[in-house]
């Protein structure tokens, strides 16, 4: 057997056979139907709204319009609510309170009173700290779980306040773009073709606050949820915003054959393969023995 390390393309596939003659053709076709698309991008026929790390990008043309979304009044409570866990492996690797006082805690003062949120975390964090800290002198400098697990409990409304202020702040500066980008692209008709893309990490919980957000506006402005899943598309692993609007190209490929063959362009968005893969595993599972066995072979 080859070398499994890389991905093999199997557009060719089956080989020795005319089928497989028939699937790269097939692939063929896709490609120029995708090179359509891409130019319908590039003309600006068909804009797309980006969110790459804390900026959102506008394409529509040949220029891109960028936007700051993340203010600084964002970093700032999130770097407080990072505090709490970064003082506790602080402690774990140097253990003088004095020193983690000095680094970690003495900064507390000039946040105080910027903002609200800010104002009351700091607060709760200082109060929980000083417990922890306390809790450390009288254990000879050593950090216990019953300490840490104390200082966890007494900072979660920290938490849970933090995390609603910094969402209900980027979510509204997302939708202030989003609008502003609207009445910069004017025609309304252009606008509804519009396109919204997350570039995301490898974690399913990456940049969701966007993705949520493009789906509620598209079906606000379309009533429809399923054109909104339809034209909101959450990229994996995608930093650039051409490789952005390489996964529109695919999505609106994907929906001019579904349009033809399955008389929708949503229709393609459904997993045909995984709603049969549904009843192919019942079956197996059904014959899986407690063992955990189906049938041995070797690799």
């Amino acid at each position: 057997m080859k070398n499994p390390e890389t991905l093999r393309d199997t557009a060719i596939r089956p080989q020795g056979s005319w089928l497989g003659g028939v699937n790269e053709r097939f692939h063929e076709q896709l490609e120029a139907l995708a090179k359509e698309k891409r130019q319908e991008i590039a003309s600006g026929k068909i804009p797309l709204v980006i969110r790459m790390d804390d900026r959102l990008v506008l394409r529509a043309g040949s220029k891109d319009c960028v936007t700051e979304i993340t203010a600084e009044a964002y970093h700032q409570l999130k770097a407080l609510a990072h505090l709490p866990v970064a003082l506790f492996l602080q402690l774990k690797t140097d253990n003088d309170p004095a020193t983690v006082f000095r680094e970690y805690l003495a900064p507390l003062n000039e946040l105080v009173g910027q903002t609200r949120e800010l104002h009351i975390a700091a607060d709760v964090v200082r109060r929980a700290a000083d417990e922890l800290l306390t809790a450390v002198e009288n254990n000879h400098k050593q950090v216990d779980e019953s300490a840490a697990s104390a200082f966890n409990e007494a900072l979660t409304p920290a938490f849970q306040m933090l995390v609603a202020a910094a969402a209900s702040s980027e979510a509204a500066e997302l939708l202030a773009a989003v609008q502003r980008y609207r009445d910069q692209v004017a025609d309304a008709d252009r606008w509804s073709r519009t396109y919204y893309v997350v570039c995301a990490g490898m974690q399913p919980r990456y940049k969701q606050l966007s993705r949520q957000l493009f789906e509620r506006w598209v079906s606000w402005e379309t009533n429809g949820d399923k054109v909104a899943r339809h034209r909101v598309v959450y990229a994996e692993g995608v930093d650039s915003v051409d490789d952005a609007a390489e996964r529109v190209v695919t999505r609106l490929v994907s929906g001019d054959v579904a349009a033809t063959f399955l008389h929708s362009p949503l229709s393609l968005d459904e997993d045909v393969l995984g709603d049969a893969a549904t009843q192919a595993l019942d079956t197996l599972f059904d014959h899986l023995d407690r063992k955990g066995q189906a049938g041995a072979g070797d690799c």
